[in-house]
């Protein structure tokens, strides 16, 4: 299996991980259940987060910008990278945004 395949397939995976557990999370009652599958979405969100900035091979200095959210300045520094950025928009669009890497 090609290294891109192996990251594609964990990032299907992880979206669908995440999928998963946002309607558990919206659905639990406050309590040790609710801080549980917080704590399993906020590792989750950052593991996708690791991974798009893998695949996209970000610098530091990128992902800095991208964590800050400061749009201006990442559409000036990186505009092609935007459009696809985000693993907020793939998990939207159900996984297809990367299908082909």
């Amino acid at each position: 299996m090609s290294a891109g395949r192996a990251r594609h397939d964990k990032l299907v995976m992880l979206v669908e991980k995440m999928l998963a557990l946002t309607p558990k999370l919206r659905a639990a009652k406050p309590g040790s259940e609710t801080a549980t599958l917080q704590n399993a979405v906020s590792k989750t969100d950052h593991d996708i987060d690791a991974l798009v900035y893998d695949i996209y091979a970000l610098t530091p200095e990128e992902i800095a910008l991208v964590e800050q959210g400061n749009y201006e300045q990442r559409a000036v520094s990186f505009p092609k990278r935007v459009s696809l950025f985000g693993h907020r928009g793939l998990l939207m669009g159900g996984g297809k945004a990367f299908a082909g890497i």
